[in-house]
């Protein structure tokens, strides 16, 4: 047997209001001081604007060039990121939580 069937076998594909619905979970119940929450947050954006899936370090890339006045924080968590750090600085939180409202508002306007 192929290494792609058994992929394919292991892992079934996901219908996109499931996926929706995982990113709705974690976007509505994870902790914004996580650095991965922000991540997954761009990678999630990028899907809902472009309907293709990115990594979620792709994802803030992407935000961090998207989004210029939010480059420096985006930037900034992914050095932090880079360093395996896991959690955003307390001083860096109100920006992150205000960001993450853009992107909420920007979303509404696509669904």
């Amino acid at each position: 047997m192929k290494e792609q069937e058994e992929i394919s076998e292991a892992f079934p594909e996901i219908s996109e209001s499931d996926f929706i619905d995982s990113l709705d979970y974690d976007e509505h119940d994870a902790q914004m001081d996580v650095i991965d929450t922000l991540m997954n947050l761009c990678s999630a954006q990028y899907y809902y604007k472009n309907k293709k899936l990115l990594s979620k370090y792709e994802g803030i890339k992407w935000a961090s060039r998207s989004y210029p006045e939010y480059a420096f924080l985006l930037n900034s968590i992914i050095d932090l990121y880079q360093e395996n750090q896991d959690r955003i600085p307390e001083k860096m939180v109100d920006k992150v939580k205000k960001f993450k409202q853009l992107l909420i508002m920007e979303r509404e306007k696509l669904i």
